[in-house]
């Protein structure tokens, strides 16, 4: 399926199209109706038309019309925020925003099956993951029963390591197998960039491994910590223990909006989506002493779990399992 925008003026149009996720622009072809008639008959069935509202731009539209096009749609460009409130004002820039219309109906549409996923809201309370990342892993994942483990889930989305071994050698790690959904792991390694920037045990995590492996081996890993959180999240119907509340409301509020909701008015009553200061000082002391606690936990683990020899007994490789309680059943080991 492709989308046409024309920028309609009184001797020639200007036309941009978009497919497959790019725009690109076409040219420009006369106001006639002759050259109307030669650009339509490239037209198929599936194919979208935008037109910039003008003075001819219903005769152009009926000959559109009239022609195998799938649909027609004349747009008022004073009411096309995106071009009538835009800095850059030309006739291409025109065509290609109004494309813009397709994207937001879709986006829309993405949001109001987000509300409907109970499970997409519970994964918005993990730091650094937004709503596109949340709806990726969703989409990509499908039925999270199809994953006993969440080490599953980790291989499924092609975040494991590969293994390589040889008789009676030790096996040997090296880079993520990249199985699965790339754009769903690519938009994971991104939510893991903010995760390292922002208070809380994912932090810490990040930067132990970072301090002995580097920071793109930190990002993966952290990444994979992701999913292993998404995992237990779904399949326990649990939000993550050390979400910060004003930030998750922040998200579902912007989730709503996508979806359609009315803007609140500055002064309403109830909960107030936006933090206080006081409150934002009091969520970061909260996960500077969840990080902090992690840390400890981390530095008792090393002083008790001595390496006994073998591949899984590697500096940095847990040997012990985790604590019962809610945060230790959300964790894998440190």
């Amino acid at each position: 399926m492709r989308f046409f925008g024309i920028d309609v003026h009184l001797e020639f149009c200007e036309v941009a199209v978009a497919e497959g996720g790019k725009v690109s622009q076409v040219g420009r072809i006369a106001s006639t109706p002759e050259a109307i008639r030669e650009f339509a008959c490239g037209l198929g069935g599936e194919d979208q038309v935008v037109l910039d509202a003008s003075g001819s731009v219903m005769a152009i539209a009926r000959i559109l019309r009239e022609s195998n096009v799938g649909r027609v749609v004349v747009s008022n460009a004073a009411q096309t925020r995106a071009i009538s409130h835009a800095r850059v004002k030309s006739d291409r820039f025109d065509a290609a925003m109004l494309l813009d219309s397709e994207i937001a109906l879709l986006d829309q549409k993405i949001a109001e099956q987000a509300l409907a996923w109970p499970g997409l809201c519970r994964l918005l309370t993990i730091p650094g993951v937004d709503i596109g990342t949340a709806a990726a892993v969703i989409a990509a994942v499908g039925d999270i029963t199809r994953f006993q483990s969440p080490g599953q889930l980790v291989a499924y989305l092609g975040l494991d390591p590969k293994v390589r071994q040889s008789g009676s050698e030790p096996a040997r790690y090296g880079h993520i197998s990249k199985r699965g959904n790339a754009q769903a792991r690519s938009m994971l390694v991104e939510a893991a960039w903010i995760a390292i920037r922002s208070p809380g045990p994912l932090k810490a995590f990040g930067e132990r491994v970072r301090a002995r492996r580097g920071a793109q081996v930190a990002a993966v890993a952290v990444a994979r910590k992701l999913v292993v959180l998404c995992w237990h999240l779904l399949t326990k119907d649990e939000d993550y223990a050390f979400a910060r509340p004003s930030l998750t409301r922040q998200k579902t509020r912007r989730l709503e909006l996508n979806a359609g909701a009315s803007r609140r008015p500055r002064r309403h009553d109830g909960a107030t989506v936006s933090p206080t200061a006081a409150q934002r000082a009091a969520e970061r002391e909260l996960q500077t002493q969840a990080e902090l606690a992690y840390r400890r936990l981390v530095n008792d683990w090393r002083s008790t779990a001595a390496p006994k020899g073998g591949a899984g007994a590697t500096p940095g490789r847990a040997s012990q399992k985790p604590v019962k309680g809610k945060a230790a059943r959300q964790t894998t080991s440190p």
